[in-house]
């Protein structure tokens, strides 16, 4: 049998235990998942090739060609700005991520 004694004894031991295993733990820091740059497909695609120019075309034929390729080399420009600034995004992010890397890593070494 167990006197009222016997029971506070075991419940201070194992209080007590519980104490000292908590203070040997060690501070593990939470990594935060790695930045992923996502771009559009529409701004992966590569610009359109120049109008090919046959023999024999006539001078309206080859400024319709000429057009073409004007709005091509439009619709490019915007696409390069767009992909230009979407990589630029895409750094700043993982700028961000590293900042929050290396904070957490000098809390981790300032930890005992």
């Amino acid at each position: 049998m167990d006197t009222p004694i016997m029971t506070r004894i075991r419940l201070l031991s194992l209080g007590l235990a519980v104490l000292l295993l908590g203070a040997c733990s060690h501070y593990v820091p939470v990594i935060p998942p790695a930045v992923q740059c996502e771009v559009p497909e529409t701004l992966l695609q590569g610009c359109e090739s120049p109008t090919a120019l046959a023999e024999g075309l006539n001078f309206g034929e080859l400024l319709q060609g000429m057009q073409a390729d004007r709005q091509n080399l439009q619709r490019c420009a915007i696409q390069q700005a767009d992909l230009s600034q979407a990589v630029r995004g895409c750094q700043e992010r993982i700028r961000l991520h590293n900042q929050k890397l290396a904070e957490i890593g000098s809390t981790a070494q300032a930890r005992p």
